[in-house]
Order: C-alpha cells, then structure tokens, then sequence
C-alpha cells in the first residue's frame, strides 16, 4: 500500500499538544530528566526515545508532559501528535486503531485511504513518522499493549506516555526511560495554590494555608488535576471550581491557626 508516499511534502504539520498549563510550578528536577533523556541534539539519534511518566492519580502527570512538550516544541519540525487513552477514565479506552485512525487523519491521509486492518493502519503510521522528526504525546495509558502499535517505527521521534502503570514491559523490550513522579510537598503545593487562585483572593492571603499539611497538597492535586487535558473542564466550570478551592483553603488555614 503506498498512499501514505504522497504526504511527505505537506506544508502543515500536526500541531495537536493541549494548552500549556496556566500555574505550572516546580518539577525542577523532572523537567531536566526529560531534557537529559532528549539530549542536545547535536548528534544523530540512534535510537527511538521512549519516556514514561508514571504516578498517582492527581500527581500532575499530564501537566508536565503537556509543558515540557511545549519546550521542546521547537526540537520536532515534523509535528506533535496528542491522544488522551482515557486509560483509567469511568468511560470505554480508546483502543490503538481508534488512536491510529486519529493520528493517520491529522497526518494528512485521507479517510476511504486510511486502512481497516489493524496492522495495515500500524505500518502505515510508522511509514510516514519514518525520517521524521515527531513528538508523540499518548496520555493515560492503561497497558503496553495499548500503546506499542503507536509507537514509531525508527529513530528521530519521540514518545512521551503518562501512565498510572509502570510499564514495564515498554521498559524491557523497547528500551522506555521511566521517570516517577511524586507528590507535591507542602511549599510547592501552597505555590501552585497562589497562582491558581490568585485571581478570587484578596491581596496577602495566598499563604494563609500553610501548615495544613495533607490538606493543602490535595487541594492541589485537584488544581492539577483540572488543569491536565483528560477532560479539560470549560473554562467558566474551572473558575468556579478555583473559587471554591481558595475558599476551602482559607477555611482549613482559620482551622488550622485556632488550634
């Protein structure tokens, strides 16, 4: 099958990464790990970069990905594809070859050209990232075997995945670097707080709350939890929601300060 050879030579590349995250804190030390992984670019890549992200619900998996991907926007000329997997949403996974049904139509093939079979769609995909230089960005996978058919085929590209599963067998086969990511501590949770709630407190509150502990660090995993893309809440349902945050916030500071 060679309709994907006419492609090559398309002015618009897929441009599919979510918003950058408003009030991204922290993650220092992540965030170079990820700039180690992908290197200086100076040499030719050998090898299919494979990172995974892996961590708790509400830990900021899909916050970091999504913002250390607009960083490096400018490494991938060829394009960035983006898929939410809802991996371990209350709703059905999307399956690979409805993923590549997607990533196929954004690649410029046309819809009666994209083929039916499953390995077909497969091969097809890889033949057009091939020589390539791609960021693919798959968000909430569940499985392995819910991500090897989206992975590139050769060098140049890179895959960024975030999971609540380690992954392994991604580790053991096709060479994944897995970076952990744990909770927020307590100053960098009251941090992301600040600018989250910035806009509905008034001036000199924002550190109200600290020394509350537990309770600060979940406020804020649901902070960056509705600012990752698995569904992004419309704009008007996040404020109220960051209303309510910075009010619950001070309430458990006045608790907290009369103990």
């Amino acid at each position: 099958m060679h309709f994907y050879g006419g492609h090559r030579g398309r002015r618009d590349p897929p441009r599919q990464l979510p918003a950058d995250v408003r009030g991204f804190v922290n993650r220092v030390d992540d965030l170079d790990r990820l700039d180690r992984l992908l290197g200086d670019g100076s040499g030719p890549e050998r090898s299919l970069a494979l990172c995974i992200l892996v961590g708790t619900a509400g830990v900021g998996k899909t916050s970091l990905a999504v913002h250390w991907a607009h960083r490096v926007v400018d490494r991938f000329p060829d394009g960035q594809l983006y898929v939410n997997l809802h991996g371990y949403d209350p709703g059905p996974p999307v399956t690979p070859h409805q993923a590549l049904e997607r990533f196929l139509g954004a690649l410029q093939v046309p819809a009666e050209s994209i083929p039916a079979d499953p390995e077909a769609r497969a091969a097809a995909y890889r033949s057009l990232l091939a020589d390539r230089r791609i960021l693919v960005v798959l968000d909430n996978a569940s499985s392995v075997a819910q991500v090897r058919p989206l992975l590139p085929g050769t060098a140049g590209c890179l895959v960024l995945i975030t999971s609540r599963s380690r992954l392994s067998g991604l580790v053991a086969r096709d060479g994944a670097h897995r970076v952990s990511l744990g909770v927020l501590s307590e100053e960098q949770s009251i941090e992301l707080l600040q600018g989250v709630t910035a806009g509905y407190r008034p001036p000199g509150r924002p550190g109200r709350a600290a020394g509350t502990g537990g309770t600060v660090r979940t406020a804020a995993a649901g902070a960056v939890h509705r600012r990752g893309t698995r569904g992004q809440p419309p704009p008007h349902a996040a404020a109220r929601a960051d209303r309510g945050t910075a009010r619950r916030v001070d309430a458990v500071g006045r608790a907290h300060r009369r103990r």
